[in-house]
């Protein structure tokens, strides 16, 4: 199984508000991931393919379980400009839009 996301945005106009996880293979929902707010970017996908973090330029990044669907981690600090998992999929890199970078234990939050 292949997993993809997919932003949704609201039809009145209000930007993004949530994102469903998908099989790519088949077009079969897995999950609804917990609806969001305006300002998510690409989503990242640990190595394994076990994690999910989706970082939020107005909002703080989320780290979500890909099996269940459920969040993990709501990282403490907001307006993410882009992040990066390592390979091994146990820290998460963010940058912020004030400069500052941020390097974060996936496991622990």
């Amino acid at each position: 199984m292949k997993l993809g996301v997919v932003g949704r945005n609201d039809p009145e106009g209000g930007g993004f508000t949530g994102s469903r996880l998908n099989d790519t293979a088949t077009g079969k929902l897995m999950h609804m991931l917990e609806k969001d707010r305006q300002g998510g970017l690409t989503p990242v996908f640990s190595p394994v393919g076990s994690t999910l973090a989706v970082g939020n330029r107005n909002y703080p990044t989320k780290v979500f379980d890909v099996k269940t669907g459920k969040v993990l981690h709501t990282l403490d600090r907001k307006m993410t400009h882009g992040i990066a998992l390592r390979p091994d999929g146990t820290k998460l890199a963010a940058a912020y839009v004030d400069g500052k970078v941020a390097v974060w234990d996936v496991a622990s939050g």
